[in-house]
This record gives C-alpha cells, structure tokens and sequence, in this order.
C-alpha cells in the first residue's frame, strides 16, 4: 500500500478521552486516534463516488497520530519493556521475553516491574507527554450564570506539539480519490471534545520527505516479535475476544508463545457525530502489547504487514515484526527527554479589522476619562468650600438640564441658579466659579462635576 504522510501541529490544547465515561476520573489518550481524521474526511462523504470503499473496506487507512520529537516518529513503550521497582531514571531497561529467572537468581530480587506509559523512539528516548487540568462550569442559559453543581474538568495534551501519521491507500483507489483526502485532511481543522470552546484546533500539512522509520530485523532465535504500533480488535467467529490466537491472527504456520507475550486490553465505545450516539463497545488489545509467535512464516509476515483485525480503516491492526527495540537482549537503558513544545504566533490577518477599531476607541475614550476624572477631582479640591450651600437636589437639577438640553445647556443653567429668593443664595458663593466652568468646559466635564460635588459634599461634612 502506498503510505501518505502528514504533519499535525496543535494550535490549541486538545482533549481525548480514552473512554466512554463521562463521570469520574476520566484518563486521557496519549495519541490522537485514526478516527479523527476519518471523521475529517467524512464531513466530505458524499462527494465521493464511492464512500464505502474510502471509509469501510479498508481499502484506505487512517493512522493514528504520534509524537514528533526532533523529526522522529516515537513509538508507545512496549509492554515487554521491565525495570527494577525503584529505578524510576530508566537506566536498567530488560526486554522480559529475554530474562531468564531461572539461570540468574539476581533478577527475582530486583522486582521487575512493567513500564506502561510514554513513548520511546528508535534511538530508545524517552518522552513522557505533558498535561494539563482545567476546572469547568457548565452554563445555565435561563439563569445566565454558572450552573449549580455542575462542575466538570478536562485533562487537555498541550498546545504547540507536533505530530506525525499516515494514510494508506491500496492500489485500487484512484489518483483523483487520494488528492481530494488530502485536500479534505490540509489546513485548519479542529478534533476531539469542547471544539466550540477553547479546545481542538490543529493545522495539518501534507510531508514531502519520509521520516525514518523501523526496518524489520531478523530475531537471534526462531520466534518472532510481534510489536502493535494500534490497537487490535479480534474476533472469534462472529463474537470480539481479547484473545489472540493462530485464526484470528489469520496465521498459517505460526504459533503463539504465551510465556513470552505481554498484552494490555480495555474496552472502548467510540462516538459517532454523525449519529450522535456511541457505537457497539469494542474488545482492544492495547497498542504497545506484544505478541511472541514461532515459525514465523514468509507468507505469516505478508498477512501481518497488511494489517489484522477489525476496523482498518480506523488505523487499527498495525503491527510491526521484530522492530530493534524488542531484540536488545541484556540491560540497556533509556535517555529521557522533554516534550519539544512550539511557539506559535498568531497571525495578524485573521484578526477582525472592526474588533481592534472597537478596542482602540475604547482605550482612547477610558484614557479620556481618566485625564477628564483627574480634571474634575482638582477643580472641586480647589472650589469645593464654594458650593457648601448647594443641596444634592439642585445638582441633579443641573445634570437634567445637562441631558435635555444639550444645545442650550448654558443658558438654562445659568437661568436656574439665579431663580427666586431660594435657590439664589445657596449659589451666592461659588455662582462666578461655576460660570466661567460652563463656558471654559466640556459638557463630559460638567456632568461628571455635577455627579462628583454632592459625593465631595458629604465627605466634607462627615469630617
């Protein structure tokens, strides 16, 4: 099959379940599924002219997503893969098919214990993926406000790393069919959980130069190695099992060695958009489990290399034979490293023009505001004793005839504060402040004056 390869940048954190709870402690994935980009291409299903080859027959496959680290593919740690309880550096690393507790005495008093989470590369480097917890609220729309005892969290992969993964296409898929997936893959694209909200969006690119990969190395024994670089749904006749076995395997000649075989299995019930329910559960055997089998024939290894199982179209039945991390016999140890996390910038022509107008003017009118507070607090720190005989009553007079009469404010005002033997006197003092205020300021000053002096007013009095 010919393989496609693609880049996978992650411009916003992404949140992938790995099971189908949505209450409790729910693990995250540390790889992004074929299905994802499945489901990408599928929102174009029907501008294909035939989907059901493109999406079922596993005539095209989906990979799944891996890790980048400095452009090498990693690979999930095999399951095979023991070290000592306390070495928690990975410098002793045994291959468990290899050790022989029965000869060395000295390994049952070093407790090997089985590593099970992060990924390794061929050059045996350790990297462990990074996450963050975020709490939530759900929002209650009648209310406008946080929903009561509704909240949530989600264990987001970071932003800023990359990925790699593939597309096969068997021989009997058409140029035209392969260039509209990989039109439908490029770009802006956005997967997993809370895609309308701060999560899921990724930029994916189409690679020109392969990145290396394992070559398949001959075992020093007669058994071979089975590594699964996806999971693996097997069935027994028409019912799914955990249990490999020669048939289902769609082995001629080979024969599974228990005692050296490691698996992990769970159960998993994926989610249709589409539909908008989950699918029938599924029987997995983790990627990263392997699988000893002897006499190992040519034909064996063909079946293998095409894929086993259920669900290829998804990415699942990948296996690898004898890959060179499962042939190190002895101790060896693994070098760990960091997550290489991007920068990324955000590119000023996806910003909307009239948001940062609106931004701008904004910021223009609360400094405006602020020289205009700063203004009125000297005035009535200089004025202030002026106008003690003013009641709070009056200044509202003043600021409804600021809003009613906006073109003839002045002369209203002024009309005001000289009326009658009542209000009169009270303005006697600070009446020739006040009108060289009205016709030196802006109304924006005088409202806001009008509002401050009563506050100043019973300041002063409760001193």
């Amino acid at each position: 099959m010919e393989n496609i390869r693609f880049k996978m940048t992650f411009l916003d954190s992404i949140v992938l379940s790995k099971t189908s709870n949505t209450e409790g402690n729910i693990e995250p994935l540390d790889f992004v599924s074929g299905s994802c980009f499945l489901g990408i291409v599928a929102k174009e299903y029907d501008s294909f002219e035939n989907p059901f080859m493109i999406f079922h027959s596993g005539d095209v496959r989906f990979g799944d997503a891996h890790l980048l680290h400095k452009g090498k593919k990693t690979y999930k740690i095999p399951l095979c893969f023991f070290a000592p309880k306390n070495d928690h550096t990975r410098k002793e690393i045994y291959n468990h098919h290899f050790v022989n507790y029965a000869d060395d005495k000295t390994m049952l008093q070093k407790q090997l214990k089985q590593l099970r989470t992060g990924f390794i590369t061929q050059d045996l480097e350790y990297i462990h993926l990074d996450y963050y917890y975020a709490q939530k609220s759900a929002y209650d729309t009648e209310k406008q406000k946080s929903k009561d005892s509704s909240m949530f969290g989600y264990t987001a992969m970071q932003e800023g790393s990359e990925w790699e993964f593939s597309v096969s296409f068997s021989d009997v898929v058409e140029n035209t069919e392969k260039d509209k997936i990989i039109q439908a893959l490029c770009g802006e694209k956005f997967i997993g959980k809370s895609k309308t909200a701060q999560y899921g969006k990724v930029l994916i690119e189409k690679l020109d130069s392969q990145i290396n990969t394992l070559q398949e190395e001959e075992s020093p024994n007669e058994v071979a190695y089975l590594y699964l670089d996806s999971h693996l749904v097997l069935f027994n006749g028409a019912v799914p099992t955990w249990i490999p076995t020669k048939e289902n395997l769609g082995l001629m000649q080979g024969e599974i060695l228990w005692e050296k075989t490691q698996i992990k299995t769970r159960k998993f019930s994926p989610f249709n958009s589409k539909r908008q329910c989950r699918e029938t559960e599924r029987l997995i055997i983790e990627k990263g489990s392997v699988i000893a089998v002897s006499n190992l024939s040519k034909d064996d290894r063909e079946i293998l290399k095409n894929g086993v199982g259920a669900f290829l179209s998804e990415g699942y039945g990948k296996i690898l034979i004898n890959p060179s991390f499962l042939l190190k016999e002895g101790s060896f140890s693994l070098k760990t490293e960091q997550v290489c996390y991007h920068k990324l910038e955000k590119s000023s022509e996806s910003c909307d023009e009239n948001l940062i107008c609106y931004l701008e003017a904004k910021k223009e009118m609360e400094e405006k505001n602020l020289t205009l507070g700063e203004q009125v607090e000297k005035f009535i720190e200089q004025h202030k004793n002026s106008f003690k005989k003013v009641s709070n009553s009056q200044w509202g007079e003043i600021r409804m005839r600021l809003q009613f009469y906006p073109n003839n404010y002045k002369d209203e005002i002024l009309e005001y504060i000289k009326r009658g033997d009542t209000i009169k006197p009270q303005w006697k003092d600070g009446e020739k402040v006040f009108a060289n205020a009205l016709k030196q300021e802006s109304i924006e000053f005088l409202k806001l004056l009008a509002n401050m002096m009563p506050k100043a007013r019973e300041e002063g009095d409760n001193e």
